[in-house]
């Protein structure tokens, strides 16, 4: 019987519930012309608009121009500082010595045409390039690189 009892009273209670919460609209039609409808109402006024901040106060004097009158002119700028002369370039390196083009490159260019390039190794890290030239009616090697690398 309890049961039963606690089921019907949330039968009850929900549909009362429900039943409470129903909204009940009514419309007028104020178009028809024997409609007695009232004035619309006035719409309500705007808000008012809140007040302006305050101004932000004004800065506090410096310490240096506290004291001086306002149109007193700005002291002057001081004097640019001097620009240090920078040290002077350091000497280059000697030239390294070129050693004379031997006998053997000019033999090899008397069969070959005028501006044939080639290359001559005097030693493992020592080489001399160049062209082929006719000078004083006979071809010989012109130089024109000497590497060294030791």
């Amino acid at each position: 019987m309890k049961t039963s009892a606690a089921i019907l009273m949330f039968a009850l209670l929900s549909s009362a519930a429900g039943a409470s919460l129903a909204d009940v609209h009514v419309y007028v039609n104020c178009s028809d012309k024997d409609a007695k409808c009232p004035p619309p109402p006035k719409p309500p006024k705007p808000p008012r608009p809140p007040a302006p901040p305050a101004p932000p106060a004004p800065p506090a004097p410096d310490g240096a121009m506290a004291y001086t009158p306002a149109d007193a002119p700005m002291p002057a700028m001081p004097a640019m500082p001097a620009i240090p002369v920078p040290p002077a370039p350091p000497a280059p390196p000697p030239p390294p010595k070129v050693p004379p083009v031997p006998e053997s490159a000019h033999a090899d260019c008397a069969t070959r045409t005028p501006g044939t390039r080639m290359m001559f190794t005097l030693r493992p890290g020592e080489t001399m390039s160049g062209v082929c030239k006719k000078q004083g009616g006979r071809m010989v090697f012109s130089l024109r690189e000497y590497e060294l690398h030791e």
